[in-house]
């Protein structure tokens, strides 16, 4: 209400996105990644760390949060998926080829979501349900940029709606 600062937190490192806010079991935690190669759950209250889960990489992009689990991306090109709660490692998942793969999918959905979960989880859905419609089992990159180019969505992750409104403004 007064715009004077409850708390703040250090890393060690740069934290370059947003950070996510999430009510799980009633209390409200913020996630968020930083290029010290940590995804953090923080109590919103007074800053106190619940968790901290180390990575190989610097964390690139917000956490994408969906049913107890926070998915996120890394700069080594893994995808994560831990849970909210207790920061446990539920899986990941590395690219083993040198170009494409279901990793490079995500981090095309990644990239174009401009690191707002909501709209990457819709793009998972539509590129999901593309996948589906073309009878593919895996989403790789050229699937993804097909699905999205298809959607109208650039390499900026702007819409034709987005750059009417830049244009307007400008």
């Amino acid at each position: 209400e007064t715009g004077a600062t409850i708390w703040t937190f250090q890393t060690g490192g740069q934290i370059r996105v947003t950070p996510i806010v999430i009510d799980t079991g009633g209390t409200r935690y913020v996630y968020f990644g930083s290029d010290d190669g940590h995804l953090y759950a923080v109590d919103r209250r007074d800053g106190h760390v619940l968790w901290r889960y180390a990575t190989r990489g610097t964390v690139r992009g917000a956490p994408v949060y969906d049913a107890g689990i926070l998915y996120f991306v890394t700069s080594e090109e893994r995808v994560y998926a831990v849970e909210a709660r207790t920061g446990r490692w539920r899986w990941h998942y590395e690219r083993d080829r040198p170009e494409g793969g279901v990793q490079a999918g995500a981090l095309e959905i990644a990239k174009r979501s401009r690191g707002t979960p909501r709209i990457a989880i819709r793009f998972l859905r539509r590129v999901r349900d593309y996948a589906q419609v073309k009878g593919e089992t895996a989403i790789s990159s050229a699937l993804t940029k097909e699905c999205l180019d298809s959607m109208g969505v650039d390499e900026f992750g702007l819409d034709k709606i987005d750059r009417k409104y830049i244009i307007t403004i400008i």
